[in-house]
């Protein structure tokens, strides 16, 4: 895998469920355009979106199969498990790759028919918050059958769902590897002196505590805008709820939907905060290390292993309204702790959580598991 030695470059076929601007696919899309150089990446979505669009104007191939979907459907799932064989058949690759909990089972599954090699990158387990209970239940079991297979080795984006692995599926600790999400720098700093500005950047979904916020920021004693960016937050049922629970101030919040901005907007920001019930590693939080903004996040998952307590920002149990209210005044009060945290945060980043690092210890991780074939 040498980019002075065309020879020496391996083919990898690169699996990613979904290709929207969510968590997982944009991973992928930091990681496969950073590993471009090096390797020769074909990719497989399950669907078309705006994250594969930006690979092939970036001239990555891929293709879509369209029963690759997240939901659990066995006639679907058997014809996806078909379809997928047949392209690695042809494409004949020297590893697979696959992120995300479906994408994941199909590829092991063919991994193992054809004797490859495989990584399964974990980006939250899918029997973890989120579904039914039978819908855990069932992804339980399958992940228990596939830690039976040899040949793949794990990559956890923060050591919460690491310690997971190993603890309730049994996963050796050899086979397990935490490389953190990392993204490219975009270039664009927040000005935490004169901001007042408070954004969260998420999609309105279960995972994501809108409500907490929206009480916290109705209980807060200073002044502030509050910006919230993402799919879901420009519907009027949405704007709705920012009425009913911010009545008085309803007026200070900014509902701007699903945005390519978010970099500009983040520059505009003093604070970030993120309420989530529950997390891997998210990008949001990294996207507003790298401009250097102060974090204020719901204590979940992988949070902790980006926000330092007091030193980047303030970490809050999840659905404590009144800690997150308090932390959020603290910050707008104190000028001086905004600047420190925000440096804090961008000094983090550049240390642990640029995408050159990430994609360097998954470079690494290919050659391992190349070498012992």
């Amino acid at each position: 895998m040498n980019e002075h030695a065309p020879g020496d470059r391996k083919k990898i076929v690169m699996v990613s469920t979904n290709a929207d601007w969510a968590g997982a696919p944009v991973h992928v899309l930091a990681l496969a355009a950073t590993l471009e150089p090096y390797v020769d990446l074909f990719m497989v979505f399950g669907e078309d979106g705006p994250v594969r669009q930006a690979l092939l104007a970036k001239g990555i191939p891929s293709m879509v199969i369209p029963t690759l979907r997240s939901s659990i459907s066995p006639i679907r799932d058997i014809h996806c498990f078909f379809a997928f064989l047949r392209v690695v058949r042809n494409l004949q690759p020297d590893l697979l790759h696959a992120h995300s909990s479906k994408a994941g089972m199909i590829t092991r599954l063919v991994a193992a028919i054809l004797r490859l090699p495989c990584i399964y990158t974990v980006h939250g387990w899918g029997f973890g918050p989120g579904r039914t209970r039978l819908q855990s239940a069932l992804v339980y079991g399958a992940e228990r059958l596939f830690a039976c297979f040899q040949r793949v080795a794990y990559i956890f984006v923060c050591d919460a769902d690491r310690r997971v692995g190993m603890e309730r599926l049994g996963l050796k600790s050899t086979r397990c590897h935490t490389i953190h999400n990392g993204l490219p720098d975009h270039g664009l700093r927040a000005d935490v002196v004169h901001s007042s500005m408070v954004i969260m950047a998420a999609r309105v979904c279960h995972a994501k505590d809108h409500d907490l916020l929206l009480r916290s920021f109705h209980a807060c004693r200073t002044d502030f805008k509050l910006v919230l960016v993402g799919e879901g937050t420009k519907t009027p049922e949405f704007q709705q709820r920012v009425r009913t629970y911010v009545p008085i101030k309803y007026m200070q919040v900014e509902c701007l939907g699903l945005s390519e901005r978010v970099p500009e907007l983040l520059a505009q920001a003093g604070v970030f905060v993120l309420c989530s019930r529950y997390e891997g590693l998210p990008l949001s939080i990294i996207e507003a290390m790298c401009a250097g903004l102060p974090i204020v996040a719901t204590d979940v998952g992988g949070v902790g292993e980006l926000v330092e307590d007091g030193v980047n920002g303030f970490l809050v149990p999840p659905d404590d309204q009144p800690a997150l209210s308090r932390y959020l005044d603290l910050l707008q009060n104190d000028g001086a702790l905004r600047v420190r945290m925000g440096q804090a945060s961008r000094s983090r980043y550049l240390q642990h959580f640029e995408a050159t690092q990430m994609a360097s210890a998954v470079k690494q991780l290919y050659r391992t598991m190349l070498d012992t074939v």
